[in-house]
């Protein structure tokens, strides 16, 4: 089985990212940024919200694990999606994307090296 970390603290998608990733047979957990290890890990989903510093980190962290990264947050924030992208982030789309490609989305990242 398949495992998936979360750093998506709005309660508006994360129930809707995990239903999904749950059905594509991903097993899932939720981020500590301080202590994450990639270890097993085929994927990560970080929303682009609270501290810059941290999720960038945290993605810059995950592509140097060869872990590939889908971020996603505010179509208003084209600096934060470049960010993203910038830290190594495989594919960074705005939020109305992700909930429109959500399962195409993971399936692409599922077979994909970032």
């Amino acid at each position: 089985m398949k495992r998936a970390l979360l750093s998506v603290p709005d309660l508006f998608f994360a129930p809707r990212i995990a239903d999904v990733l749950k059905r594509l047979g991903y097993t899932m957990a939720e981020v500590d940024p301080a202590e994450t290890a990639f270890d097993g890990v085929g994927l990560l989903v970080v929303q682009l919200e609270g501290a810059r510093d941290q999720w960038l980190n945290l993605i810059e962290r995950a592509h140097y694990a060869h872990v590939p990264v889908l971020a996603f947050g505010r179509h208003t924030d084209a600096v934060a999606l470049r960010a993203a992208r910038q830290a190594g982030a495989t594919r960074a789309v705005p939020n109305s994307q992700l909930m429109a490609e959500l399962p195409q989305l993971i399936e692409q990242l599922g077979t994909e090296q970032p």
